[in-house]
């Protein structure tokens, strides 16, 4: 039988859904990611991301501002697919256009062909968040 997980936080980034919750040491977080796709391909996976692959991916999220607006990062989910997310521009009421989609090999999922928006706000919090998820 699987134990419920208490939510400590949730961020959604575009279709891309990052949960936080508590483990057994305290203070540190473990991460659930969740991407929807369409034709009801999705990707649902606890701590998809070691180490080495959580750094990069906080050094790359620690890089956009209001002038550094445009990146792309990869998030390896499996062997044969990724989350990739992408940021392509910003706006000052809104935040940052985003929009997360399934990759993998000879295969492309999107959830929506239009992107969200994410503000920063919500991106400090998913960067402090995953700060507490390295050991």
């Amino acid at each position: 039988m699987r134990k419920l997980k208490q939510i400590q936080s949730r961020v959604n980034v575009s279709s891309a859904i990052f949960s936080f919750f508590s483990g057994q040491v305290p203070g540190k977080l473990h991460l659930q990611l969740f991407c929807a796709g369409a034709n009801s391909h999705y990707v649902d996976v606890q701590d998809p991301l070691e180490q080495e692959d959580l750094m990069k991916l906080l050094t790359d999220l620690r890089y956009l501002n209001e002038s550094n607006a445009k990146k792309a990062l990869k998030i390896p989910v499996s062997f044969w697919s990724n989350i990739r997310i992408t940021f392509s521009g910003y706006d000052a009421v809104q935040g940052f256009k985003v929009r997360a989609y399934i990759t993998g090999f000879l295969f492309f999922s999107s959830s929506a062909f239009m992107r969200s928006y994410l503000s920063i706000v919500d991106l400090n919090r998913l960067i402090g968040n995953l700060e507490r998820c390295i050991d």
